[in-house]
């Protein structure tokens, strides 16, 4: 089942990809809350390395149970300034900062590290009060103020924008995430060139658009456990 989803989603973004060859060749990360452990190694075995958890200590569980694995851990859930002790310098990146504390929080801890952080930049594009992101006017100033933070490397911007009723909808959501996207980036410098968009329902729309980081989950991995 696995090699079919994967096989599916490749086949829908290649398409994509021959529509407009200047598409960056896209990041899928397979989006493994509440799976279990079997698919997320049988996954990785088909070639699949990016990998997104929501909970802290489930993703910590199974970072200790997949060591001898290839993979590339992303925390893409809601932060918690208590919790963040136990993501830094263990996940590769980080998906979803939206507030200051959290960049000298994330900057304190990786104190007399060698490599930095790498966070995404979350933009709350709809401006939802529901969710939690910088708000678009905001977003310009608030990356340039972290630009130079000690410990931290801003890698791009994420958008989990409202969903559209059609597809036509959701394309307009990303349209004007990536136009953001693109006008902070000109003042981001060369590491920041990642852009993080979509889901499971609209992933190779998100790609049309520009995305360079697919965020996939039970298209890709199927349904999860309760």
């Amino acid at each position: 089942m696995l090699k079919k989803n994967l096989e599916n989603i490749e086949a829908k973004l290649k398409t994509e990809k021959q529509k407009n060859p200047e598409l960056l060749d896209p990041r899928i990360i397979a989006v493994s809350k509440k799976q279990p452990i079997e698919k997320i190694r049988e996954l990785n075995d088909l070639g699949v390395t990016h990998f997104g958890e929501n909970y802290v200590q489930e993703a910590l569980d199974k970072m200790e149970q997949l060591k001898d694995c290839n993979i590339h851990w992303h925390f893409i859930g809601s932060l918690q300034s208590k919790k963040l002790k136990d993501i830094v310098g263990r996940f590769e990146y980080i998906h979803s900062v939206s507030r200051l504390k959290e960049v000298d929080k994330i900057s304190s801890l990786m104190q007399g590290q060698n490599n930095p952080q790498k966070i995404f930049v979350q933009i709350n594009i709809g401006k939802e009060e529901s969710k939690s992101g910088v708000l678009p006017d905001k977003a310009s100033d608030f990356c340039q103020k972290i630009k130079q933070t000690p410990g931290v490397q801003v890698v791009g911007l994420m958008f989990f924008p409202p969903l559209g009723k059609d597809e036509k909808e959701d394309q307009s959501w990303f349209t004007e995430s990536r136009k953001l996207y693109l006008e902070i980036k000109k003042n981001m410098g060369p590491d920041f060139n990642r852009l993080s968009m979509g889901t499971s329902q609209n992933y190779y729309i998100a790609y049309r658009e520009g995305a360079s980081d697919l965020r996939v989950g039970e298209s890709l991995m199927g349904s999860r456990s309760s």
